[in-house]
Order: structure tokens, then sequence, then C-alpha cells
């Protein structure tokens, strides 16, 4: 279990990460300058035996058939002056005329010859040798028949061996070296995260509000706690929001619940007649409609809320729109001796339902809290880029704070409070949602003792 918890971590997949890449690195180097230092050590020894060899070869294509032998060896020598570790022999067809070093001569026999004009590599108990032979096509009276070219390379693939086993060594000294400073400076590094994983660890839902410790906000690390404070702000907001609608639907409700279940332990606490129990099941069918209505109405916030609105968008005509809504409250309009007036045209992209909901919570609105004996205007225009809707009223005086709650859930103006006018403050949310929903705004102002709500649409 602790070894899969360790293979989970991202301190432990980083150094191995780290150290692998570090070992392959060194010794993908280690290689090159192997490979590098092979390549020039036998290069400089097959150069010189080239070199030496097409010397010799010259030599004996000038050299007149009537030779002796001890005027060969002298030329062989003056060719292979300065060059200890060059060594030579000239077979003739009674045998060797001129007899190269015994351990060479050994490793020729062992190996029975070589290919001819092609550097060959012989490996004796004595050493290893690069070897270079050339046939001499037409023997002359000599009897010179192939001359051998040989550099014994044993030093050369000892330092070279040397040199592999100390790279080796090195590469692995350097990567333990390389994965105990990695282990320090990523455990270093990560330490912010380990304290905001403490940190996260403390936070419930009444800490929503107590932000996560930023110790460098300019970091990779600073600004990802940044974004989970901010993501906590907002989460703390909803949660607020969330909680405060409860207890907002909680007061609703207890209301016409309780009317209900105080008007129902009155009736029955006494014989009644039939008639009177008539009213009391008209009066608690009209709760229960207002029950009704407060439940549709929480319901479709909640479903805005959640993205769960779907939308049937057509091009509706919002004049046209307003003009049914305001003909359906010509008479509750006209028991306050109100004035519905029309005016403007537009349309917009937008679901015809959705907008007959919004013109008429905003009517309703104006209607009941409106004024008497005042008109109420519905302004519509066509913008570039925008379709408005303004709904207008006479109205008391709001103050700011009244007017900024106006689209909150359940809060309405407190002049409206002090009045016994039935409604539930859901209306203008409901407005505000519908509007979100299509990509639009709903902004309420008041001024010159008017209220005007503005709906705004894209087109």
């Amino acid at each position: 279990m602790r070894w899969r918890r360790a293979s989970n971590s991202l301190a432990v997949r980083l150094i191995v990460m780290l150290t692998i890449t570090s070992a392959l690195v060194i010794s993908a180097a280690g290689f090159l300058f192997y490979a590098a230092l092979e390549a020039q050590l036998n290069g400089t020894d097959k150069e010189e035996i080239q070199l030496k060899m097409g010397a010799l070869e010259q030599l004996l294509k000038e050299m007149p058939e009537e030779v002796q032998p001890y005027d060969l060896i002298e030329r062989l020598h003056d060719i292979t002056s300065g060059h200890p570790k060059l060594q030579f022999g000239v077979k003739a067809r009674s045998g060797w005329l001129i007899v190269p070093e015994l351990k060479f001569q050994h490793a020729l026999e062992q190996a029975g010859d070589v290919a001819d004009r092609r550097i060959s590599t012989l490996h004796h108990e004595s050493g290893a040798w690069l070897v270079r032979k050339s046939s001499i096509a037409k023997p002359g009276p000599s009897g010179v028949q192939a001359v051998y070219l040989a550099v014994n390379v044993t030093d050369s693939r000892l330092t070279i061996r040397r040199y592999r086993s100390t790279a080796v060594g090195i590469t692995l000294l350097t990567t333990l070296l390389l994965g105990t400073l990695g282990f320090l400076v990523v455990r270093r590094a990560l330490a912010p995260l380990e304290q905001l994983a403490q940190e996260a660890e403390q936070i419930t839902a009444e800490q929503l509000h107590t932000p996560l410790t930023v110790t460098n906000p300019h970091d990779e690390v600073g600004r990802l706690v940044g974004s989970i404070n901010r993501m906590l702000g907002r989460l703390n907001q909803s949660f607020n929001r969330l909680e405060q609608f409860a207890a907002d639907i909680a007061h609703e409700l207890r209301t016409p619940i309780n009317s209900l279940l105080q008007k129902t332990e009155v009736s029955l606490s006494r014989p009644r007649s039939l008639a009177e129990y008539e009213d009391l099941h008209h009066a608690n069918l009209a709760e229960f409609g207002k029950l009704k209505h407060m439940v549709a109405d929480m319901l479709f916030l909640a479903r805005v809320d959640h993205g769960m609105l779907v939308l049937s968008r057509k091009e509706v005509n919002l004049a046209c729109e307003a003009r049914k809504v305001a003909e359906f409250f010509d008479y509750p309009a006209s028991e306050k001796r109100q004035t519905i007036a029309v005016e403007g045209e537009g349309t917009a992209v937008a679901d015809g339902l959705m907008v007959q909901q919004a013109l008429t919570n905003l009517l309703s609105n104006a209607v009941k809290y409106g004024l008497p004996d005042t008109p109420i205007h519905i302004a519509i225009a066509q913008q570039t880029g925008q379709a408005t809707v303004a709904v207008r009223n006479a109205a008391l005086p709001l103050q700011d704070a009244d007017l900024q709650g106006l689209f909150t859930r359940f809060k309405r103006g407190a002049d409206v409070q002090q009045r016994d006018i039935e409604g539930t403050g859901l209306g203008l949310a409901i407005v505000r949602s519908i509007m979100k929903a299509h990509g639009g705004t709903a902004e309420a102002s008041y001024v010159d003792g008017a209220i005007t709500v503005v709906l705004r649409f894209a087109t």
C-alpha cells in the first residue's frame, strides 16, 4: 500500500523522471565521447598504416629486380624510422625475408594470414594489432611476395576500455547525485502544494470564506492557489445564496401553510354548517393555488440555475407579444383606472412563451404596484445588435438598495411590504432568469416618480 501511494506521488514521479532523463543524457554524452575517442585513436593508427604502406608499395615498384635483401631491409628501416609502434615484415617464396617482431609473427600465424590490401584486426595474447598486407603481383629475383605492416594498438584499446569504465562509473555516480539533488529540489518546490493540501483538508462548508495561504502569488503554485481562492469565493456566494433561498422558501411557505392550518383548526373546533365548510374549502383552494404557483416558480428558477431550460428560439415580434399581454391586463388595470399603451416595433430571436411570461410578470407588477390613475407605457425599440422592451409605470419612491434588490428572489420594496398586496417576490427574479437564458439582460431604474424595467435581447 505504501509503495502504491509513493508511485502515485507527484514528487516521486518527478524525481524518477528527472533521474532517468539525467541518466539518459549523461549516458548519451559519454557514449558520444567514447565513440569519438575510439574513432580518433583507430583513425590515427589506420592513417599511419595507410601512409606507410603506400610508401612501401611505391618503394617495391621502384626497386630493381636484382636488389639484395639487405638493401631492402635498409630502405624499409628508413621508411619506418621514428615509428616505434610500427612493425613490418617481408615474405618471400622461401619464407620470411624480413622477419617481423616475434609477437606479431605469432599473431599472423594464429590468424592464418589476413586479407590482401585491407586493414584487419588481430587479437593475440600479446595484444591487439592492426595489420595491412600488400601482395606483390610479380615477384622479382629476390622472391618478395608480400609486405606486412602492423601497429600494436594494445595501449590504445586499453585506454578506450579505461575510459569506458570511467564513463560508466561517472554516469552512475552523477545519476545518483542528481537523483539526490532532484529529491531535495522537488520536495522543496512542492512544499507549497503539500501545505495547500493540508489547508484544503480543513475546509468545510462553514469555512468557504477562509482563503488558502498564498506564499508567492506570481509563481505557478501561487496562481493555482489564487484560482482556488476565487473558486472558494464563488462557492461561498452560491452557498450563501442557497442558504438564503432555502430560508426564504421556508419563510414564504410557512405563511400559507400556517393559514391553512389555522383555518382548518378553527373550522374543526366546533360543528359548522355546510355553507361554512364550503367557504373554508374555497379559502383553502385559494391558498393551495398560491402554493402551487410558488412551487412552479421555484422549480422554474431551479431549472434555469442548472441550465435545464430548453428554449425554442424563433423570430418573435415583440410588439405583437406586448399587445397580447397588455390586452390580458386591460381589466385589472381598469379597476385602478390605469391605462396601458404599447408603442414601437422590434423583433428578437427568442422563445415566444418565455417572452410572454417575462412581459406578463412585468405588467403584473406594474398593475399591482403602480399608482392608481396613472398610465403604463410599453416602449419597444430596435437598435443595432439588440432589441429592447421598456415597461414604465408610476410608483412610490424607491431607495437605491430597494431598486437593486428588486430582482432578488423573495425581495420586495419596503413600501410594498407595508401594504397588503399579494405576491411572492419571484416575478422579477424569473424575468432576469429568462433574460439570462436568452443571453440578454434585465435592468431597473427609478426616475421622476416612475420605475422603468428594460429588457435587452441580443439580435
